[in-house]
């Protein structure tokens, strides 16, 4: 028997009972990555795309590439924007709409899925901060976050940390392992030295 799975199918993202405290669920949204697929989404209208694949190839890409600009990224051969490209060009997750007029994508490496990047949004398409969850002592996870301003962190650190944790999460009870939390978060402010 199979079972087409369109879209429409999937919640337009509202699975999270509470951004803090109780974790970010997953819904993984299947389909091909067009420009038909992504009709009617547009990165300066987050609420216009349902799944980070929609957003990225409407715009956001762009957009994730000027917000970082020239920063460093979580090694010593990449960039910051060349990292979010990466691991937000695997499996896609549909929106999340937080409180406060903000919308979270987020996706996983293609073909390494335990590196993870999320993007937080304003309602008006200006990008407030990202994550990337990676392994640089694996299986030690590592979030860096990029924010702009040290005025961000208090509303982005703990929206990208429980994302992350939430990952890491379903990541081990799927290999059936013991739940810890991620090894440590790095905040990177943009511009500032590090």
């Amino acid at each position: 028997m199979t079972t087409n799975i369109t879209i429409a199918d999937f919640p337009t993202g509202r699975f999270v009972r509470s951004v803090l405290g109780a974790g970010l669920g997953t819904v993984l949204a299947l389909g091909p990555c067009s420009p038909a697929w992504s009709q009617g989404c547009a990165a300066q209208s987050p609420a216009s795309c349902q799944t980070t694949n929609q957003y990225v190839n409407s715009g956001g890409y762009e957009k994730i590439r000027t917000f970082l600009g020239g920063e460093p990224g979580v090694s010593a051969k990449s960039t910051a924007s060349q990292d979010m490209e990466r691991v937000l060009d695997g499996p896609s997750l549909a929106r999340v709409d937080l409180p406060g007029d903000l919308y979270l994508f987020s996706a996983c490496q293609a073909h390494n899925c335990d590196d993870k990047g999320a993007v937080v949004v304003r309602h008006d398409g200006a990008i407030i901060g990202t994550g990337i969850l990676h392994y640089p002592n694996y299986p030690s996870a590592v979030l860096t976050l990029f924010i702009r301003t040290a005025t961000d962190r208090p509303s982005m650190e703990p929206i990208l940390t429980d994302w992350a944790q939430s990952q890491f999460d379903a990541m081990h009870a799927l290999e059936n392992q013991e739940k810890q939390p991620i090894s440590g978060v790095e905040v990177r402010i943009l511009g500032l030295p590090r």
